[in-house]
């Protein structure tokens, strides 16, 4: 039953992905100027409500076919969009800045999607301290695009407060993601049976 509720989630997340993008983008695209803005949050929140439910009934109905995995690039390209757009769907009403959230966000949204599901399954380094220091400029150069540049927090505290956020939020993220791997290891190997080579 978790597995379903999973790959439901993960088509959801790719629907939601194909779909919220189509709606919010193209009426921008055709827009005079592009000044059409984009949905607002309940709206994205009711597309990802109808989503679910259409993943929810074929699901239900096609247990075997559904295959969406965590280790499928595309899924995980939707979950990474699908909770990026809501994140800055929300800074947008905190930082109420007009030209945040618009279809150049969408588009550098979907580019850091791509780009941070090809760090997790196709970019692999065995040295944890390499791996951390190549997501922290890849996702930095975003966080820069989105909350320095489109904010136009570029100058004085407004640039230094916006930068020392992402330098705090991505340190304790990879703190705490670094002890729960080594966790887990520790479980693993604690339950690996040992074996006496001179035996």
């Amino acid at each position: 039953m978790n597995k379903l509720f999973t790959k439901i989630l993960f088509s959801t997340c790719l629907l939601y992905t194909i779909c919220s993008f189509v709606i919010n983008f193209v009426p921008w695209l055709f827009s005079k100027n592009n000044s059409n803005r984009m949905l607002a949050i309940w709206a994205n929140l009711i597309i990802l409500l109808i989503c679910f439910i259409v993943c929810i009934i074929y699901g239900v109905k096609n247990k075997k076919k559904l295959k969406a995995s965590k280790h499928n690039f595309f899924y995980i390209f939707g979950v990474i969009y699908t909770l990026s757009s809501y994140l800055l769907n929300i800074i947008q009403y905190i930082i109420k800045k007009d030209n945040f959230w618009n279809g150049y966000t969408l588009l550098i949204l979907m580019f850091f999607s791509l780009t941070c599901a090809c760090l997790i399954l196709k970019i692999k380094f065995k040295n944890y301290l390499v791996s951390s220091i190549l997501n922290f400029f890849v996702i930095g150069f975003f966080y820069y695009i989105f909350f320095v540049v489109k904010t136009n927090y570029k100058n004085g505290n407004a640039l230094l407060i916006s930068l020392g956020i992402y330098f705090v939020l991505f340190i304790s993220i990879d703190v705490i993601y670094y002890l729960m791997i080594a966790q887990k290891r520790k479980r693993i190997n604690s339950e690996k049976t040992y074996k006496n080579l001179f035996s």
